[in-house]
């Protein structure tokens, strides 16, 4: 069976407060949960996908700089899908894996500011710029189809803070994607 069909492995791992299960590692599971992103389930979508996803990556940190990696390179397409006129398929779904794509993305972003796995090099550091930017692209794709998607206009602005403290190189900035606050606002200072 394909991890991604099997629906009490990924309801085993929420009930285990997201614990990896033994015999499994992340980075087996990760190109599944991915496909997740995609899914028209919403609980395997919402609750398995974004949200383990969420936590692997932004509370527990199951996974290491190149897993990490790998996720970028998988979700960057998913920001283009259905809007070059070469993909088939439902359009309503081809959105919805993009702003899900976008959002995944934006926890990634979070990510890098901390611990800078797409900038170990000139070449890694304009990867992350085209990240942060196919990042934003996804969510204002994302508001076009649904203005009031209070999830994409959050994440639009959690990728532009992201992308602002990546570029000043602040490491002190933190925010909580799960509870969608911001633990320290930036500040604007009055020139002297």
């Amino acid at each position: 069976m394909q991890l991604t069909a099997d629906r009490a492995l990924w309801e085993s791992i929420v009930d285990a407060d997201a614990e990896v299960p033994p015999g499994r590692t992340a980075a087996e599971l990760l190109p599944s949960l991915l496909d997740l992103l995609g899914e028209e389930d919403p609980y395997l979508r919402d609750e398995v996908g974004y949200g383990l996803l969420a936590r692997w990556v932004v509370q527990d940190h199951v996974l290491d700089r190149d897993e990490l990696r790998y996720a970028v390179g998988r979700l960057v397409p998913d920001l283009r899908l259905g809007l070059d006129g070469d993909d088939d398929g439902d359009p309503d779904r081809l959105a919805v894996r993009r702003s899900y794509s976008a959002l995944a993305l934006a926890l990634l972003a979070y990510r890098d500011v901390e611990e800078q796995f797409l900038a170990a090099d000139k070449v890694e550091i304009e990867r992350a710029y085209n990240v942060f930017g196919e990042c934003r692209f996804g969510f204002r794709q994302a508001l076009r189809a649904w203005p009031e998607a209070d999830v994409a206009k959050k994440g639009m602005h959690r990728a532009v803070c992201a992308m602002v403290r990546f570029e000043a190189g602040d490491k002190e900035y933190r925010f909580d994607f799960i509870f969608h606050e911001y633990s320290k606002e930036p500040t604007i200072r009055r020139p002297r």
